[in-house]
């Protein structure tokens, strides 16, 4: 009975009122919720979730993250998590594996899959927006050329070999924002295109801007106070350290 008051005490306000109603009368969001307390008050030895909020409204999903997570730390459950939402894996897991049709690709943190993507699958899976990736480039004297632009880094691309396939990656909140022309000897990639769309998110006071370059459109996060409209044209410098570089054939990660 004391787990039982523990686990309804930490579902939240209203939980321990669910319990005694017959399971025809509550909605699909009280069954998940009823359903997630009573595998719990089992005392199980593993845990096994598969996308459990799917079917909530998103102000009760944020809530029920909350007391999932004070659950499994307050019994240290182990426990399995199964969703598609990058926002529930990084608020429930302490590791997270990205799977690729049924095979592990990548098992770490939150932060080690950001920083150190194994490949272009992870690359393009974690974050929100993802890692850019600009296939098609190749090294020709000592410069990297692609559909999107030249870059000029010897230290990035030193020790590769000429005319190597390569797929060139960057974060969209490593771009630097240009009110003008950089020189010719600016090191790092030069993205210009057309602003198609504008994505702001006041919370972070910054906005993210969808550039049309070339064919490719590429995204790049800049402060919420830079004054753009939909079809101008905008500037972003990528610097040389924030630059990914995978081999265009197997899609491995080659640097940094």
């Amino acid at each position: 009975m004391e787990r039982i008051r523990i686990t309804s005490e930490i579902m939240g306000l209203g939980f321990d009122e669910l319990l005694p109603r017959r399971p025809r009368t509550l909605s699909g969001g009280q069954q998940q919720r009823v359903a997630i307390g009573r595998c719990i008050v089992r005392d199980p030895t593993l845990f096994l979730f598969d996308e459990p909020l799917s079917n909530l409204d998103a102000r009760l999903r944020a809530q029920t993250r909350v007391e999932i997570k004070r659950l499994l730390r307050r019994f240290a459950i182990t426990s399995v998590y199964v969703t598609h939402d990058q926002t529930e894996a990084t608020a429930l897991g302490d590791r997270i594996v990205v799977m690729s049709e049924g095979r592990v690709v990548q098992v770490g943190t939150f932060r080690e899959l950001w920083d150190n993507p194994v490949n272009t699958f992870v690359a393009g899976f974690v974050g929100m927006p993802p890692m850019n990736l600009i296939e098609g480039c190749h090294l020709s004297g000592g410069r990297l050329l692609g559909p999107a632009g030249a870059v000029t880094c010897p230290s990035l691309t030193r020790g590769l070999p000429e005319g190597q396939s390569l797929t060139c990656g960057y974060r969209s909140t490593e771009a630097q924002f240009l009110p003008a022309a950089p020189s010719p000897e600016t090191e790092g990639l030069v993205l210009s295109g057309i602003v198609r769309s504008i994505q702001p998110d006041l919370t972070r006071q910054e906005q993210t801007l969808y550039l049309e370059v070339g064919d490719r459109l590429l995204s790049v996060t800049v402060p919420a106070n830079v004054a753009l409209t939909v079809g101008e044209t905008a500037s972003a410098l990528i610097p040389p350290q924030s630059l990914y570089l995978f081999d265009g054939d197997t899609g491995l990660r080659i640097l940094p």
